[in-house]
């Protein structure tokens, strides 16, 4: 690990973030520097049935296109911390590369996103966002509620994604659409390389 360390820090890293998986890493990496961070906690949906919105979000869902990129980058920015962060690069290679990337537009301004996929017969919802200043209007549903179209005209089965235990606005919009905690959490943690 030290000559990575190096490495990085010489390129200008600031900090290296990992996930404990397998579980015991958890115990190993506070010995290197690692500090816990946050947890990741996995949600399984059993059932195929998609319950009433809650809220009737009034955004336009579409496909994402590579001139939404900036946008969609803006917009990660500003709902996540630096750690869960996508550059413009990587958000173009997902959009070339999943199979569902949608985004949702109110009048010319795009506001949230989200991408899913099926592997193996098993839908996953990899991400969803919503800029802070369109929460609470709904428009997580109709991504969420569109992603799930997408998974279930595919006939997946079960449907899983992955969030943070402390997001708890995220946990209840998904509770509501029938996913359910499964296994164990993971822990993420972070070695600071750089403290100025």
């Amino acid at each position: 690990l030290k000559p990575v360390l190096s490495t990085l820090s010489a390129q200008g890293v600031e900090s290296v973030t990992a996930l404990a998986h397998p579980e015991w890493l958890a115990n190993v990496l506070p010995r290197m520097q690692f500090a816990r961070v946050t947890e990741i906690i996995t949600f399984r949906k059993s059932d195929r049935t998609l319950p009433t919105p809650a809220r009737s979000g009034r955004a336009l869902i579409r496909e994402a296109l590579l001139a939404d990129v900036p946008a969609i980058t803006f917009n990660d920015r500003a709902a996540f911390e630096p750690l869960w962060w996508h550059s413009e690069n990587s958000i173009e290679h997902i959009r070339r590369t999943v199979a569902h990337f949608v985004v949702a537009q109110i009048d010319d301004r795009v506001v949230g996103h989200a991408f899913s996929d099926v592997y193996g017969g098993q839908g996953h919802l990899i991400r969803l966002v919503i800029h802070p200043d369109f929460q609470g209007r709904g428009l997580g549903e109709q991504l969420l509620i569109a992603s799930l179209n997408y998974q279930l005209g595919l006939d997946a089965y079960p449907f899983t994604l992955n969030t943070q235990s402390d997001n708890q606005s995220s946990q209840a919009l998904y509770k509501r659409y029938g996913y359910r905690v499964i296994g164990r959490p993971v822990q993420v943690l972070k070695r600071l390389l750089r403290t100025a």
